[in-house]
């Protein structure tokens, strides 16, 4: 935007501001952060009472958003505040996380990554994950809050607690270093890390306890470097080679992500117009810091798990065909807010915040390219601002893009996951509009002022509650009781009760085969192993009888225990699928399975049920001798 500072900024000396007006204002801004943070509070102590506590919610989380716009676009305002401001945000977004899951893991993939720390605690550093084995072949979050725990005395889910909110703060600050150290603007670079907190992952899908919280700041951290190293710090340089390998060890997603910006950055270095000297050495340094990145992360998959990594990895072609047929039949597909338990102004917010957002993008493109965004006497951005923007612009473009996938339920995991990196475009294309705005609005009346910083406020609240309504669901956001599938609060009663059962009972690291949920709490709580490549569904659906093929396929994976969730006889998966989204019937959102197919697994002559709960029944595979009564 600015080239080389803060276009139109007052210097200090200049301002002279009053030091009582000054002490008064920061205690009116302390004093509303913290009034907001009361709010979060309310909203979790509401219990039940829906409307209660999302008005509580909503009102607490929009005034720190609000308050932390006004505070990082005043035209008078130092590096360091606008700094605090952002990261204050940051801490005071962290609370509904913290509150949501302060007792333990609330969501599969916490008790995923507690499990490997768990591991790496019994000096197992990779592998051993027999639920999602890619977990195991990234171990930087486990080493981090491993250290914690060892250094604190902390329980474990309390020092992944403190890490995952270290990087919660630091996702924002990254964003922020990264976008100032390519544009120059202070204003610009805090208003991106603004729009990145309003975005659809940081509220509560990258404050989860799990790599991908510590990937995506690790990644940025990495970019900022990488920038400094291209303008032709040595030191910086070698940093941005340091914290390339440590993204690639921190998870696989961030590194292609920092892999593809790199590229990006090296490419669009020509569109920026930079100097032939400068541009040649963003050239080379870029792109070949991006070769590195592809270099180390595809050797790093290699290593391990070349197949089943990329299989974790990338959409299959029958998500692809999924997505094909729902796009040409919406009838037969699935839609944004299915199963939705969400307030309608949420979900109606979701709809807005793409629709806004879409409209910005393009807006800021448009005015930008006809010279109406340009700043400075000439018109002209920095040749950073300039190739900030064309990186930025592309970015966006790939996150529109990606919008369709939410449509498909096979796919929309995979655009919820690539949200987090390419948000990061959209709120840099947010920040170019709406500062160039804030800069030439001096001029206009009061009234006018006053009205385009309401719409401004608006918009930031209509992102922060829309984005989060894509993304998640009311039982990802409060605490509640289970629902079948959903992946949170899954450390029932019942299944701990069953886990207890197997971890007195059953050999240790048995095979056991079960839906994902009780497959990952048998897992970290009784140390069984998950035999995920067994089609399950071939046991628990048969409502016709199991048959002698099915006995030699469960044998043929020599499994010795059935977990059944007799939830699923009684409620639909609110993923639309019990095991895998390549069972039969799978995506049917109108009715259960058949309950007559769990009266098949008590009949069947290979199958003794062991262990019974009111959620959780354990059958044992028995052997040949066992069925003919030697035993």
């Amino acid at each position: 935007m600015e080239s080389g500072g803060e276009a139109g900024t007052v210097p200090s000396s200049a301002v002279g501001p009053n030091a009582a007006g000054t002490k008064l204002a920061g205690a009116v801004v302390v004093g509303a952060y913290l009034a907001a943070t009361g709010c979060i509070l309310a909203a979790y102590r509401h219990g039940e009472r829906v409307s209660a506590r999302f008005t509580w919610f909503w009102l607490g989380l929009a005034a720190i958003a609000v308050l932390t716009g006004w505070l990082v676009s005043r035209r008078v305002g130092s590096p360091r505040a606008r700094m605090l401001a952002v990261a204050l945000a940051g801490v005071v977004t962290y609370v509904p996380k913290v509150l949501r899951s302060a007792s333990g893991p609330a969501y599969f993939d916490e008790l995923l990554h507690l499990g490997q720390t768990q591991l790496l605690l019994g000096g197992h550093l990779f592998g051993g994950n027999s639920v999602v084995p890619v977990v195991g072949y990234y171990p930087v979050l486990q080493l981090l809050v491993a250290a914690v725990h060892v250094t604190t005395t902390l329980s474990l889910w309390d020092s992944d607690l403190i890490v995952i909110g270290i990087f919660h703060v630091m996702a924002l600050l990254s964003v922020l270093l990264l976008v100032r150290e390519l544009s120059g603007s202070e204003r610009l670079a805090s208003l991106a890390a603004l729009f990145y907190l309003v975005g659809p992952a940081v509220l509560f899908f990258s404050s989860e306890a799990s790599y991908e919280s510590v990937g995506l700041p690790i990644a940025m951290v990495t970019l900022f470097a990488a920038v400094r190293g291209a303008r032709g710090s040595r030191r910086w340089l070698a940093a941005a080679v340091v914290c390339s390998a440590i993204t690639t060890l921190t998870q696989p997603v961030s590194g292609l992500f920092l892999m593809g910006t790199l590229i990006l950055l090296g490419i669009c270095s020509a569109a920026g117009k930079l100097g032939k000297e400068e541009g040649r050495q963003f050239h080379v340094v870029l792109l070949g810091l991006g070769l590195l990145a592809f270099v180390m992360n595809l050797g790093w998959i290699a290593v391990f798990d070349w197949n089943g990594t990329w299989s974790y990895l990338l959409p299959s072609l029958g998500t692809l065909q999924n997505l094909w047929e729902v796009l040409l039949r919406p009838t037969a597909g699935h839609h944004v807010f299915a199963g939705s338990s969400l307030p309608s102004y949420e979900r109606a917010a979701g709809i807005a915040a793409v629709a806004l957002a879409l409209a910005a993008v393009l807006t800021g493109a448009v005015l930008h390219r006809s010279d109406r965004l340009r700043e400075g006497p000439d018109k002209e951005m920095n040749p950073g601002g300039r190739l900030l923007w064309w990186t930025s612009l592309v970015m966006s473009l790939a996150f529109f893009a990606s919008l369709p996938l939410d449509l498909s339920p096979r796919a929309l995991l995979w655009a919820h996951r690539s949200w987090e990196f390419t948000w990061v475009g959209v709120a840099c294309m947010l920040a170019f509009l709406v500062s160039r705005l804030v800069s030439s609005w001096r001029p206009w009346p009061w009234a006018a002022r006053s009205a385009l910083g309401a719409l401004i406020a608006v918009g930031i609240v209509i992102l922060l509650v829309g984005n989060t309504a894509i993304t998640t669901n009311e039982d990802y956001m409060f605490p509640g009781a289970y629902r079948f599938g959903s992946g949170t609060s899954i450390t029932t009663t019942s299944q701990l009760a069953a886990a207890a059962w197997m971890r007195a009972h059953a050999p240790s690291h048995a095979r056991i085969a079960s839906d994902p949920d009780t497959d990952l709490v048998e897992w970290s709580y009784a140390h069984e192993t998950a035999v995920e490549a067994f089609p399950t569904w071939l046991l628990t659906f048969g409502a016709h009888g199991l048959t002698n093929q099915d006995e030699s396929e469960a044998r043929r994976y020599h499994l010795q225990y059935l977990l059944v969730d007799k939830l699923m006889y009684r409620e639909v998966s609110t993923q639309g699928y019990v095991y895998s989204v390549y069972e039969p019937g799978a995506f049917s959102e109108t009715k259960p399975v058949q309950s007559s197919a769990y009266a098949v697994l008590v009949h069947t002559r290979w199958l003794r049920l062991v262990y019974s709960n009111p959620q959780i029944s354990i059958f044992q595979l028995v052997t040949g001798e066992e069925q003919s009564g030697v035993f």
